[in-house]
């Protein structure tokens, strides 16, 4: 068994062993280097391992440089989701050790890997996210039921409110509808060339449903499609929203229809324990699974942005709210390289 740095002629296998491997996610596929190297320019490492019968274990990994925070290895920057997958624990741990070996030439600060379970012990664990998920079903009905009793009746005032959700792949739209309500709520934009790309590379997985009041768009989620599973990703709104529960009724379309096309599985991403976003999932009868994002520390003495609930981002979360919306979609894209 060998490890080595993927290549261009070696991308098809990559993709098939994420299509093979239970652990996979989408925030596994190939298609991510261009993504992130084309709005960010963070350099990939691609490590595979590959037997007899061809890869056998993967772990994307990206060298991001960040001002003031200095630089890590990480798998996956912007991903929930991210760390070594393979048909066997020693395979696993073997592409760790490499990521060491990769992370200490490098000369970052830490390695870091976005893993579900805690895999190593003795290495550094952020503890501050969950994710949510749930079953999708056939019926319609069943899913409406799975809701509980007080968010299904924040559904049902949306649908009395004649609510409209449309499918569709405006990135202006959405930019303009999701950019403010990210100011709104003090965090920078991603540049709209990331949701550009992400659209045009991920073509068939990727899509954004809008729920309109008349002609009046009120809230809009940028969703992601893998395997079963689909996941609402970049959601935002107006404030006016709140007035016809615009943010249920929204979900629970993508739950419906995403249902009706065959999906099975419902991952509401992750969210920072304690916040406004975690109770909203928990509410609307989601579980929520603790996430394990383990750290080597290579040449840092301490995790430096580690935990997003400290002092300091909550004072620029209050300042960022103040901004004009011109120049939060300006400075954001610059910002936004701190928090991937």
């Amino acid at each position: 068994m060998k490890i080595k740095v993927l290549e261009g002629q070696h991308r098809k296998a990559w993709n098939q062993a994420v299509a093979d491997l239970p652990e996979a996610t989408f925030f596994h596929l190939v298609e991510w280097q261009e993504v992130i190297a084309g709005s960010y320019g963070f350099t990939p490492y691609y490590l595979y391992a590959e037997d007899c019968t061809g890869i056998c274990g993967i772990l994307p990994l990206y060298h991001v440089r960040i001002p003031l925070l200095g630089s890590s290895l990480m798998s996956s920057p912007l991903g929930v989701y991210g760390g070594a997958i393979a048909t066997s624990t020693d395979i696993q741990t073997q592409l760790e050790d490499v990521a060491v070996e990769q992370a200490k030439e490098l000369s970052v600060g830490h390695l870091e890997l976005r893993n579900v379970k805690r895999q190593r012990e003795g290495w550094a664990v952020n503890e501050a996210y969950s994710s949510f998920q749930r079953e999708l079903y056939a019926d319609e009905e069943a899913n409406l039921l799975a809701i509980p009793r007080k968010q299904r009746a924040e559904v049902r005032k949306g649908i009395k409110a004649e609510l409209s959700t449309r499918v569709h792949r405006d990135v202006d739209g959405f930019f303009q509808l999701y950019a403010r309500s990210v100011r709104d709520l003090g965090s920078p934009i991603y540049p709209k060339r990331y949701f550009q790309l992400l659209l045009d590379i991920f073509s068939k997985n990727c899509g954004i449903h809008t729920v309109y009041k008349a002609d009046q768009p009120l809230t809009t989620v940028m969703n992601f499609y893998f395997k079963d599973t689909v996941l609402p990703y970049y959601g935002g709104g107006v404030a006016d929203a709140r007035n016809y529960s615009a943010f249920p009724f929204m979900y629970w379309e993508l739950m419906r229809m995403s249902a009706q096309q065959g999906y099975r599985n419902f991952d509401f991403g992750r969210s920072l324990k304690g916040s406004g976003a975690f109770s909203f999932k928990k509410n609307f009868g989601f579980k929520a699974y603790p996430l394990n994002y383990q750290y080597q520390l290579i040449s840092a003495k301490h995790i430096s942005g580690a935990d997003p609930d400290n002092s300091a981002h909550k004072m620029f979360s209050r300042l960022w709210r103040h901004l004009p919306l011109s120049v939060a979609n300006r400075l954001g894209p610059l910002v936004s390289r701190m928090i991937v």
